[in-house]
């Protein structure tokens, strides 16, 4: 017979691996791509039994509105989890796919809207010794340049958080709970719009928000994913 020492309904904890994520780099069209259009090459990292591929997208259309994507695919698979967020001329989107093998990878992107300016995709890499989970995931856009946007995601300890902003340039910093932000950048050289990438790991059990403040022209699009 085996007895343990939890008192009576107090059930043994099995504590579950910890997911890591890690900013890989960020490229992306410098000039009117074609529609589709191809980024080959994209490092994705170090293979591993568990990792998950994360990719985040900003681009601006040149007229219409940024409508999202037909097509998000990584060696020509589709994303396994897929949130777009867009407010007028300014998308951004991000993309998981479970894929243990490669280290480079292509990038396929069919976009609604044909009328693209600039793009750039932000790669990040999550990895655990068991099995990564998408946890939770939102997303949120305005115009409004009084208040900032936000979106929510819950996360618990042990697990990663990663956020996508892409706005004008002239935009402010913006923040995720206990994360950093990973790159700042013109999108491609497009110095009206700028895309950034944040991460971090999760210590606490919660609401992790992203929240981005727009500059008084244009609008701004956030896209947050929560693993565990």
């Amino acid at each position: 017979m085996r007895f343990n020492n939890f008192p009576p309904g107090v059930a043994a904890k099995i504590d579950e691996p910890v997911a890591a994520v890690t900013y890989i780099g960020h490229d992306g069209s410098t000039t009117s791509p074609g529609n589709p259009t191809n980024l080959n090459g994209f490092s994705i990292g170090p293979a591993a039994t568990n990792r998950q591929v994360v990719l985040l997208l900003h681009y601006k259309v040149t007229s219409g509105v940024a409508s999202g994507m037909l097509v998000f695919a990584l060696d020509g698979i589709s994303a396994d989890h897929y949130i777009h967020s867009a407010d007028g001329d300014r998308g951004c989107a991000i993309g998981v796919w479970d894929k243990p093998t490669g280290t480079t990878a292509s990038i396929y992107l069919y976009f609604v809207n044909s009328n693209v300016d600039h793009y750039e995709v932000g790669g990040y890499r999550v990895n655990k010794a068991g099995i990564v989970r998408v946890q939770d995931s939102a997303s949120n856009s305005t115009s409004d340049a009084s208040t900032p946007v936000t979106c929510d995601a819950y996360s618990l300890p042990g697990g990663a958080a990663v956020g996508a902003v892409t706005g004008v340039w002239s935009m402010s910093t913006p923040t995720l709970t206990d994360a950093a932000v990973d790159y700042a950048d013109n999108i491609s050289g497009d110095g009206d719009t700028q895309g950034f990438g944040l991460s971090g790991d999760t210590t606490t059990r919660g609401t992790k928000t992203l929240s981005a403040t727009r500059a008084s022209g244009g609008s701004a699009a956030v896209v947050l994913f929560t693993f565990r």
